[in-house]
This record gives C-alpha cells, structure tokens and sequence, in this order.
C-alpha cells in the first residue's frame, strides 16, 4: 500500500517547501510516499514546483462538479495538465469522462479518476472493468461510504482488480478507506499533508480526510510483520471516538502488531460481514448499540446476559462473544474516589441518571460496590424493566429530591458533543461535596463538568471512564499483557485527549 499525501498549497512556492517537508522526514522516506498537488487551489497557475521535485507528484486539476475549485475553461485545464505533464509531474489525475481529451501524457502516468459524493456506485465492479485500459496506471474511485454493507461491497470489488484501483471513501464511514486501505484491497491511501507535530485537525477526521502523518504513523506498525491483528469502535460517531489515537499509541508503545480503526455507521447491518472481510478480530460497541450488538454475538457472557448490553465483542475461535467492561469503567474510578474520600460505601447514596447500556453498566457496578442505589430517568415509565431488573427504586428527574445524593453518574449523550448544552443532571440533587461521574468525554470540560466544578464537589471525567473500561477491554483483546500496561494504556489516553481535543 502506497500512502498519498494531499497537499494543501495554494501557490509554487507553498508546494515545493511541502514536498521538501515530506522528502525530509525521516519517517515518511522508507514508505514510499507520493505526493498531490491540487492545481485548482493555486491562484496562479505556476508549475515551478515540479522543477527537480524531491518526491513522485501526482498532479490534478478538479472542477466544482468532482468537489475542486477550478473555475477557467476546459480547454485551458486540459492544457494545464498537458504542461504539467512536460514539466516533470509523476502522475497525472484526470476524470473518467475528460481521459480521451486528455489524450497521451509522455512520460507521466495517467490516473483515471471517478467521483459520487452521494453513493458508491451500484456496479463499481462493472466501472472499474471499463475505467482500466493499456494507458491507465491507476483508476481511483472517491465514492461517499455510508453503510458495513457498502465496505463489504467495495472490499469484493477491489480484491477482483487487486494493484489497479485506488478507492477514496469519503464522508465518516470513509475513515476505513485510509487506516485500512491495505486490508480493504485499496492500492494507495490518501491523507491530508500536515506539520506532524500539529494538534489533530478533528474537521479533517469528521470528513474522513485524516492528517497523513498520523495515518501512517498510529496505524502502521513500523515493522516488517505488518497489521497481525485489527480491531475497530462502531457507532452512529464512532469517528469522534478517542479510540483510535489512544489504542495506536498504546499498540506502537508496546510494539503490538495491531491497527485499531473506527466504523461510523447507521445501523449495525453488516457488521460481521464487514468484520470478516476487514479481518476485524475485537469490536468496542459504542452509543447507541449497545442493547443492539447482542443480536450480533454468538455467545454472551453471565454479565452481559444480566445487564442486556455489550460494549465489547470479540472472535474467539470463530464465534464472535460478547463482553461489558463498562462496569470496570465506571467501577474502578468510582471505587478509588471513594476510597480516597475514606467513605464507607454502605452509607453512599447513588444516583444513576439515564437506562441505556451505559446507564445499565453503571447500575451494575454501583451495585457490585455496595453502593444505594436510584435510577433515574425523563420518561420513567420506559425505564421500569431496568429499574426492575437491578432491583433499584426510580425516580423520575423531575421528582428527585433536593440535597439527597453522595454521587450521581451522567450515563446520557448529555453534554457530548452530539448534544453540548445539554443537562440531565441538577446538582440541587447532591448534598455538600459529593462525587460527580461524567460518561462524556467529548468535549473534556463537559456542561456537567464545568458546573460541578464550580460547585465544590469531586468529579471523575469520561476519559478515567474509558480508561479503566479500556484496560479491561484489552485484555480481552490481546491476551498476555503485562500489569504495568495499565500505565502505558492510561499515557495513551492521555495523550489523545490532548491531541484530539
């Protein structure tokens, strides 16, 4: 797999210092990077920037149509591209429909390209059979992935026309065209040129460009055994997960042959074929399908048969199962403040706002702690069959006493970035210094966090959430580690809380 780095320049001079960044990171020289030189963002079209360029170039020129910014003539971007030719460029990108006006390139190779920022075509097979041809090196598809169906489709079409296509997924569910492009049959992977000491771009991600430098540099081992094992987080915004940054820095740290990758999708249709075909050994469940990812498994464990959500499968032996280390992310942080606070559990008065899979572990491991515990909910009817099933009084938030609680736990999308101003928690609830626990760790500093904060009382953030459910969750996904590998897990967690936030 060739990575591809799209740069961003808007001029010659812009472009040639990018080409010279790339030839001259270290890192970047043994995997055989090209570079893409965008000449519908240049103001003027200047070409200086191929004269003895340090690097392969592919040169492309897009009109609005395919998603570019070149607003001249026909003619006069045939022309450019003819130049840009001559003057040296590896690559020309043309589109599918403009390649006979292109015509013979010289020297350059020609990509023929095809753009649906809609959908993936309905017989990519079928376009990429007639897009080859004598005087095409490459045909690059960049085509809008929505769905694990839509993976699995376009898997079984690459691996037919295996080193000829290049597939470009665009939009979240696209992200897996990049940090897998190798196990999905794609030839190169494209990622957007940036400094890599940058903070990460969260914009580039959502669209499923990812900065190239830390594409390459979480995602691929460094080695010559290659990705041994992959692992991914699905969720309708799995792609706003931490996961990947934190689970890449902490595989690189401990020289793990494994890639973990996030699967943003609709509905979880397709999941264990998509999992198959990408060679997908562990799945970290994420919102909203953990009650729904149990249909997926082959086996359940006594935990998750009782609590009736999973956020962890994983293939054992062929059959996929299904594992809840929810309960030890919100168990263990919970269990150290306390112990910290020299409280006597029995005398701790809990709330858990919120009945869904996280709100269901939450129950769980308050109750496993010996802790007294209320759920509460908005609509308390519909939580009835939890309330009931863990043995706990409800309530609903409008009738929660004032001044009553030693520990409430945020288990709802409140307050994350999906819902920012959002509140399902009054601390009117708490009495003097009590321990608040925030699920949500995107954005850090939650609505939730600030106010409680702000309040006096003592809070445990989201990210020791999906620290202590992650370590947990490693175990089972990668047998054998060491007991210190909780702190190596803990730094990447860190780490990419910085980095993504």
């Amino acid at each position: 797999m060739t990575p591809v780095a799209v740069l961003s320049a808007t001029d010659s001079l812009q472009a040639a210092k990018m080409l010279r960044d790339i030839a001259g990171s270290s890192w970047m020289r043994p995997k055989g990077v090209i570079a893409e030189v965008r000449l519908d963002y240049f103001a003027v079209a200047d070409l200086s920037f191929l004269d003895d360029a340090p690097v392969p170039v592919i040169v492309s020129c897009r009109r609005p149509r395919d998603g570019g910014r070149f607003r001249g003539t026909e003619a006069d971007r045939i022309v450019l591209l003819k130049d840009a030719a001559k003057r040296g460029a590896t690559y020309i990108d043309i589109e599918s429909d403009c390649l006979a006006a292109l015509g013979g390139v010289g020297e350059a190779k020609c990509i023929v390209s095809h753009h649906d920022f809609e959908i993936v075509p309905v017989d990519l097979d079928g376009l990429v059979a007639k897009l080859r041809g004598p005087t095409v090196a490459m045909v690059k598809v960049a085509a809008r992935l929505r769905t694990l169906t839509d993976i699995v489709a376009v898997a079984m079409t690459l691996r037919r026309h295996k080193g000829h296509v290049t597939f470009v997924g665009t939009g979240p569910t696209g992200l897996v065209s990049r940090t897998l492009a190798d196990r999905l049959g794609s030839a190169w992977t494209y990622g957007a040129w940036v400094d890599p000491q940058s903070p990460i771009d969260t914009t580039l991600v959502a669209s499923g460009v990812p900065p190239l430098p830390d594409l390459l540099s979480l995602h691929q081992p460094g080695n010559d055994v290659g990705i041994a094992a992959a692992f991914a987080v699905v969720g309708s915004s799995a792609h706003e997960s931490i996961g990947p940054w934190a689970w890449n820095r902490f595989f690189r740290k401990l020289q793990i042959p494994a890639s973990y990758v996030s699967l943003t999708a609709p509905s979880l249709v397709g999941l264990r074929e998509a999992a198959a075909i990408l060679g997908i050994r562990g799945i970290s469940i994420t919102s909203p399908f953990k009650l729904a990812a149990i249909d997926a498994a082959d086996e359940l464990t006594p935990r998750v048969k009782l609590i009736g959500a999973t956020n962890t499968l994983v293939n054992e032996n062929g059959k996929w199962a299904a594992h809840n280390t929810d309960v030890e992310g919100f168990a263990v942080p919970i269990r150290e403040a306390l112990k910290a606070q020299g409280r006597d559990v029995r005398e701790v008065r809990a709330l858990v706002v919120g009945a869904g899979g996280a709100g269901r572990a939450a129950l769980f491991a308050c109750k496993s702690l010996g802790l007294n515990v209320t759920l509460s909910v908005r609509d308390g009817w519909k939580a009835a069959p939890v309330a009931e099933l863990f043995s706990v009084p409800l309530v609903a938030a409008r009738a929660v006493p004032a001044r009553t609680f030693d520990l409430v736990v945020n288990a709802t999308p409140a307050g994350s970035s999906r819902d920012p101003n959002g509140s399902a928690v009054d601390l009117a609830w708490l009495t003097p210094e009590s321990l608040v626990v925030e699920s949500n760790y995107r954005p850090r500093e939650t609505r939730l966090v600030k106010e409680a904060m702000a309040a006096g009382h003592r809070v445990i953030r989201g990210e020791s959430i999906f620290e202590a459910q992650g370590f947990a969750q490693a175990h089972l996904f990668w047998g054998g580690l060491a007991p210190t590998s909780n702190l190596e897990f803990a730094e990447s967690v860190q780490w990419a809380m910085s980095r993504c936030t």
